[in-house]
């Protein structure tokens, strides 16, 4: 109570300076930046608001500031499909018997997690350690749901050693639908946070698929889990209606996919696939015009003396034209579907490595800080090595 009592009145202290000198802030920020010339201060320091900045456009058609287009980061959104939209299930007969499977997988997880006796008791009737999923990614408790079911007759039995409630047979049914229906949602996942696969171009066509496979279980019978089947796919459609619907929004997403070799054509519904390939092949022409003009503009820069002898534009725009046209056509007819294939297409090669950035994520990050959890163990954090033998467990790939 009393230092509920000295944090209000410091609270209260703090707003009383600030009132008193608000207007002396800029001077007393400006001696720490600027040397004792006050002359100088009303001609160096600007203060203005940073939103008045950015909608003001002091009579230009434009703004002279403006911030780049921001994409969402896909592994995010669908993470949170899995996990915020797959909870806003409605029937309670659902949510009831999965929330009672649920605590009963998560009193085996404790269990083994705190003890080592439970853990090799578990070992030693299952053959294998149980896995036991982090607080960070979901995919962790997708992996040790399926694992557990894995064990199948002998899943009781680990109960039984474990001290903790046996499983109905109505939640393992419960459990099994579950992960037939959100396995789509961790395949999808696992690819986009790779570490070597795991381009811009990736996004559309994995978001399509996952929606495919979504809806093509609305026509299995489920005991348990068409509830959840119609929260996920609502939540497809709120989080990337206009991914789904590939609008005009996410050309760049269509250009990438496409300039994939895995992926070309394949993955487009047939009522978009005339209007993908023109939209694919305009941005090679442009990109390769973007290219011809910056190199015709530095020649000429460089040849002014030579502007003497003019004989007219030469009919090559044409035949660059027919010629990126071909390259696009037996591009998308190739049956290669290995990256390695663009070298064979400079023109798509190019458009390749401009549009298919590859896609940020924390996965491979946290990979990192969970391999320094297994090194940087009481025994051994007096040792000068620990960040060597980090780097190189984490790079032991490529050795």
């Amino acid at each position: 109570m009393c230092q509920q009592v000295l944090a209000d009145q410091n609270k209260k202290q703090t707003i009383i300076l600030y009132r008193q000198h608000r207007q002396r802030i800029p001077q007393i920020m400006c001696q720490y930046i600027l040397p004792d010339d006050e002359e100088q201060l009303d001609d160096v320091v600007d203060i203005s608001s940073a939103g008045d900045v950015l909608s003001s456009s002091d009579g230009v058609d434009e703004p002279d500031i403006c911030l780049p287009h921001h994409e969402t980061c896909c592994s995010h959104s669908r993470n949170l499909l899995a996990t915020v939209d797959a909870d806003k299930v409605s029937d309670t007969a659902y949510k009831r018997v999965y929330r009672a499977a649920l605590a009963k997988c998560t009193a085996i997880w404790n269990a083994t997690h705190r003890s080592s006796k439970a853990s090799d008791a578990v070992k030693s009737i299952t053959d294998k350690a149980i896995i036991t999923p982090g607080a960070t990614r979901w995919n962790s408790q997708y992996d040790a749901l399926k694992q557990l079911l894995q064990i199948g007759a002998k899943l009781n039995d680990v109960c039984q050693a474990l001290n903790t409630p046996q499983f109905k047979k109505s939640e393992l049914e419960c459990l099994n639908e579950y992960v037939s229906v959100i396995s789509p949602v961790a395949v999808a996942l696992d690819k986009l946070q790779g570490e070597k696969t795991a381009y811009f171009g990736n996004t559309l066509p994995t978001l399509l698929m996952l929606m495919t496979k979504l809806k093509a279980m609305q026509n299995k019978i489920f005991a348990n889990c068409e509830p959840l089947v119609a929260a996920l796919l609502a939540g497809m459609e709120r989080r990337f209606h206009k991914e789904l619907s590939l609008s005009g929004s996410v050309s760049d997403n269509i250009v990438a996919a496409i300039s994939h070799a895995y992926f070309k054509m394949r993955w487009l519904p047939d009522d978009k696939k005339d209007s993908c390939r023109e939209l694919f092949i305009q941005s090679v022409r442009n990109f390769e015009s973007s290219l011809d003009s910056s190199s015709c503009s530095l020649q000429t820069s460089r040849e002014v003396e030579d502007d003497f002898f003019d004989y007219g534009t030469t009919p090559s725009t044409d035949a660059a034209s027919n010629a990126i046209d071909r390259e696009c056509i037996n591009y998308l007819s190739d049956t290669d579907t290995e990256l390695k294939m663009l070298a064979r297409y400079s023109r798509i090669r190019k458009v390749f490595i401009k549009y298919n950035t590859s896609l940020p994520s924390s996965a491979p990050v946290e990979r990192l800080f969970s391999t320094a959890g297994q090194i940087e163990v009481p025994r051994r954090n007096h040792l000068s090595d620990s960040m060597k033998l980090l780097l190189l467990k984490a790079n032991q790939s490529l050795f």
